[in-house]
């Protein structure tokens, strides 16, 4: 959850719930945290094609002292790809009931 560090909270009250893990945080409204989030994805994408053709001139080359480099590089990224995967599969499947879903919807981000 992304949350103010300065003085400026758009409004937001702290949570009140003792029992919230949130508690005496301030959040940053749905909206915020949605177009954040998205701008978050939108650099990923970008790094992992950048990862993705470095990974690839190395594989070119062919040299054998780099194998292991590449080996591991394809891995995490697989890895990654996977986890996401797995999030966004579940997501599918379990609505969320606290956020309606037009917050989520593509138009309503940047």
């Amino acid at each position: 959850m992304w949350q103010f560090s300065g003085d400026e909270s758009l409004g937001m009250a702290a949570i009140e719930d003792r029992d919230s893990a949130w508690y005496g945080i301030k959040p940053v409204p749905r909206m915020i945290q949605n177009q954040l989030g998205h701008l978050l994805e939108l650099n990923m994408i970008d790094l992992d094609r950048k990862t993705l053709r470095g990974v690839q001139a190395l594989m070119e080359k062919g040299e054998r002292p780099m194998w292991v480099v590449v080996t591991l590089a394809v891995f995490l990224l697989l890895h990654t790809r996977e986890v996401d995967a797995g999030r966004n599969i579940f997501w599918s499947r379990y609505i969320d009931t606290v956020c309606p879903p037009f917050m989520f919807h593509d138009q309503t981000l940047f």
